[in-house]
């Protein structure tokens, strides 16, 4: 483990962490609440996706992070908070590591991604042993070796794009686990019919609480109407899971909404609101 110059010992990594379901291993980035070191309260802990992503913007795609300590430390009062635990995506499968990871389901074979080399259709389908890791490895050891509220009503699970359609799945399968999550801009396009029908048909005993978001101009730029394929997407979902007994969600459409780190900063504090009120 060693400290990053964001924060001294409230920012930590772990580089090699172990993914026994997936055969690999992965950096851990975690971020402590401001109190942690002064007190001996135990905390709620926030499991992200795309961890390069969430904390630092030299790290970050594109250049902007998420800025998750500034939201995170404003939110939260000094005497609460939240611990945040960054899981970076792999650079395995030529960079479509987080298309293997980020779906339980193989890419629909019939959606058609014009400019995309053909490899990105062998993507998705360890998206069940990805969650498996988090459940059942990583959680056990963030549990052991910090303060943790490890009980369900305590638990979240959150990210942007493929990371919220694996954070959607993830607190739809395992509610025994995870009560609330967070689902930025999910890319339901990546297997709109099998998603729809996993929301549609899941019964779910265990309440659980939602928030999720879509821009009405998130667009990849790959020559088709992305923008309206996002949008209709999560619009549908939303439809599903306001039927479904047991799921309580707040669904916000931000007109102008990029697909960007930096939409899914200004977002981070609307999802610990509803998340954490």
């Amino acid at each position: 483990m060693k400290n990053s110059l964001l924060d001294n010992s409230r920012y930590q990594i772990i580089e090699d962490f172990h993914m026994p379901q997936l055969g690999r291993k992965r950096t851990i980035r975690i971020y402590l609440p401001k109190n942690y070191h002064n007190d001996s309260r135990s905390y709620p802990v926030i499991y992200m996706h795309d961890g390069q992503n969430l904390f630092e913007s030299s790290l970050s795609f594109g250049g902007d992070s998420w800025e998750v300590p500034t939201s995170v430390d404003q939110f939260f009062a000094d005497d609460n908070g939240a611990i945040v635990v960054g899981i970076e995506n792999g650079s395995e499968f030529e960079g479509l590591c987080r298309m293997y990871e980020y779906s339980p389901w193989k890419i629909d074979p019939d959606f058609v991604l014009p400019d995309w080399p053909e490899s990105v259709y062998q993507s998705g389908g360890e998206g069940q042993q990805y969650i498996d890791f988090i459940t059942d490895s990583l959680k056990p050891y963030i549990d052991d070796n910090y303060r943790t509220l490890t009980d369900r009503d305590n638990t979240a699970i959150a990210g942007s794009s493929m990371g919220g359609f694996i954070s959607l799945y993830g607190v739809l399968q395992r509610p025994d686990v995870f009560s609330l999550a967070g689902v930025f801009s999910p890319a339901f396009w990546f297997n709109a019919p099998e998603m729809f029908n996993f929301v549609e048909s899941k019964q779910l005993h265990n309440p659980v609480k939602i928030y999720m978001d879509m821009g009405t101009q998130e667009s990849s730029g790959r020559g088709i109407d992305f923008e309206k394929i996002y949008l209709d997407g999560s619009n549908k979902v939303s439809e599903l899971l306001r039927n479904k007994a047991n799921v309580a969600l707040q669904y916000q459409v931000d007109e102008g909404g990029l697909h960007t780190e930096s939409a899914w900063a200004k977002h981070y504090p609307n999802m610990l609101g509803y998340l954490f009120d």
